[in-house]
């Protein structure tokens, strides 16, 4: 799951929205590229379906009540079910990068110039310069579910593991069904120590994203994790 800035190896899928941000997975995702953690491939995205019966998942207390914005894009839902239906992990990544180019086509073209330069101050070691520009990003558009989780992976790069969390927290009360925040939310929350908040993010990913790269393997290490498992 690529989306914000930057590109995502490990545990996140990234792709590029084709003539928007090159940042398919979010800046977040990128960061937590590098995290020591599960086996990390790839993400899942969420979906209508309840969640398995798991031991004790709850979701983060941080994240605020799911919400279906009512400027988000209608072409996002069926893309949302066809992603949570595709059975090839080909199928899988085409969709993701589709719904991903529709999200990304929401934001109003000084948002995305803000964003842009962002990504390129983030990665020439400019964080708290691309920290001023998500901030703006924000300020201008803040009903937009991709600048809150683009600033996110921004703060995570400047050292505000709060700051990311909160803003991953807008981006779901935005759009409960944005796998790339999720997976991203299950990072953040597992460097800060919470796995069993880890656990219920990442498992909205899978159900949103059923052909995630080490979707499965990766939810089994955090059930693990939040029972006490060490291995």
């Amino acid at each position: 799951m690529r989306t914000f800035l930057g590109a995502r190896g490990g545990n996140g899928d990234g792709r590029s929205a084709s003539g928007l941000l090159s940042f398919r997975l979010p800046v977040v995702l990128a960061v937590l590229a590098g995290a020591p953690s599960a086996p990390q491939t790839a993400l899942a995205a969420p979906s209508d379906r309840p969640p398995p019966a798991t031991p004790q998942a709850r979701p983060s207390p941080r994240v605020a009540e799911p919400r279906v914005d009512s400027k988000i894009d209608p072409r996002m839902a069926p893309l949302v079910q066809a992603l949570a239906a595709a059975r090839t992990r080909e199928d899988s990544d085409r969709i993701a990068a589709r719904l991903e180019t529709v999200r990304q086509g929401g934001l109003s073209p000084t948002a995305t110039l803000l964003l842009r330069r962002a990504q390129r101050e983030v990665t020439g070691d400019k964080a708290h310069d691309a920290l001023d520009d998500a901030d703006d990003a924000v300020a201008l558009q803040p009903e937009s579910p991709v600048v809150w989780r683009e600033r996110a992976g921004i703060r995570l790069l400047a050292g505000d593991r709060g700051g990311a969390e909160d803003d991953l927290g807008q981006a779901l009360s935005r759009d409960p069904n944005d796998a790339v925040a999720w997976s991203a939310l299950s990072h953040v929350e597992e460097t800060g120590g919470h796995a069993e908040a880890a656990y219920a993010a990442w498992e909205h990913a899978v159900r949103l994203q059923p052909m995630m790269p080490d979707g499965a393997r990766r939810l089994d290490f955090l059930r693990r994790r939040m029972l006490g498992d060490p291995t």
